[in-house]
């Protein structure tokens, strides 16, 4: 184990979100397999849009040019401050790390936390609020905002739920900590990426001993995911298998044993499930590093001309009705055909099934 393994690259606000295993999203096994064993997913569409409308809002707030705007940016332009040029109480994309790392203001367990806030300013007023009564702040409140993009409103976190998340606690720690804030407005600009909805602001103003608060559970979830960068084997780290339907489903439950045995207990049984999966070797580890004498580029370029001379023929209709069958399949039942799959090379046999568990 190398000791980049459990520094400042796990503690971002969005890193420590998607491990938070008190949320429906978050799990701690996830984050392992992303930045222990660096099995990342490749960005999804949804990813894509949401920086083009951070690079678009950003250009607009630091220049008033609305002209690099496409629709979706321009349907939420009452949810944003006036543009930097008419007030320089405003910060956007802000480095909340400062300078270096060692000046980092928050360091939850001792480690430096980084990231960027789409969106600070101090001017006591609350752009894109439906109630008129909570378009002033108290004199000194600082507003953090981050831009979210959903495809269904059904999504859009409530005020107190937005105020809880690890990011905007985050955020707001900053504006405790350097701007000594007294109150913080903690804010989401939701856009709805389909159908027909008018952008959405969802905020709450909340005092800096709520944040502090708050806070201590951060410190607590830093402490746990220091842990997790010390592990070797994904059995290792707690997983939360409410997680594992999140956002269109976890890329890692094809081989996450904790995704397999939770779709498989509902079908042959937890004790049958647990011992098929303890059958199983470690579906992921991370081993020792080798040392080889072969040249990093040439051990690139063979592997590419191996890649390209083991071209597979372009499937038959039967192998890719058999693909997408599959597809669906692990889509409805996440980990499941992985799982059982094993069956036959382990001799434990398969119990009797019948109705949907057969099919």
């Amino acid at each position: 184990m190398t000791e980049d393994r459990h520094t400042w690259r796990f503690f971002s606000p969005s890193v420590m979100m998607s491990a938070d295993p008190t949320t429906s999203e978050g799990c701690l096994r996830k984050l392992w397999y992303e930045k222990v064993a660096l099995l990342r997913p490749p960005e999804q569409e949804w990813q894509t849009l949401g920086k083009e409308l951070h690079a678009q809002n950003e250009h607009y707030l630091e220049t008033g040019d609305r002209s690099g705007m496409g629709q979706l940016a321009l349907s939420g332009i009452h949810m944003l401050p006036r543009p930097l040029p008419e007030d320089p109480r405003l910060l956007i994309e802000h480095d909340i790390t400062g300078p270096s790392l060692d000046a980092a203001p928050l360091r939850p367990a001792g480690i430096p936390m980084v990231g960027y806030i789409d969106c600070i300013h101090w001017r006591g007023t609350n752009a894109g609020a439906l109630d008129i009564e909570d378009t002033i702040d108290p004199d000194g409140t600082v507003e953090v905002i981050d831009w979210k993009t959903t495809s269904d409103p059904k999504w859009i976190k409530s005020p107190q739920d937005v105020a809880r998340t690890i990011q905007m606690t985050t955020y707001g720690k900053w504006a405790v900590e350097v701007k000594h804030a007294e109150w913080v407005r903690l804010s989401h600009g939701y856009y709805i990426t389909k159908g027909r909805h008018t952008p959405r602001k969802v905020s709450l103003r909340v005092h800096r001993d709520q944040v502090n608060e708050r806070w201590e559970y951060v410190e607590k979830l830093a402490s746990s995911m220091v842990e997790v960068a010390k592990a070797t084997n994904a059995d290792d780290v707690p997983a939360n298998t409410k997680a594992c339907e999140a956002f269109r489903g976890c890329p890692h439950a094809g081989y996450c044993s904790a995704a397999m045995h939770d779709s498989l207990s509902a079908y042959v049984g937890s004790d049958f499930a647990s011992a098929l999966i303890g059958a199983m070797p470690p579906p992921v580890t991370i081993l020792q590093p080798t040392t080889s004498t072969e040249s990093p580029l040439m051990s690139l370029l063979s592997k590419l001309q191996a890649s390209k001379a083991a071209e597979p023929a372009k499937p038959s209709k039967e192998e890719e009705m058999h693909r997408l069958q599959v597809e669906e399949l692990n889509a409805k039942y996440p980990g499941a055909i992985a799982a059982v799959l094993k069956l036959e090379s382990l001799g434990l046999g398969m119990p009797k099934l019948s109705g949907e568990a057969q099919r």
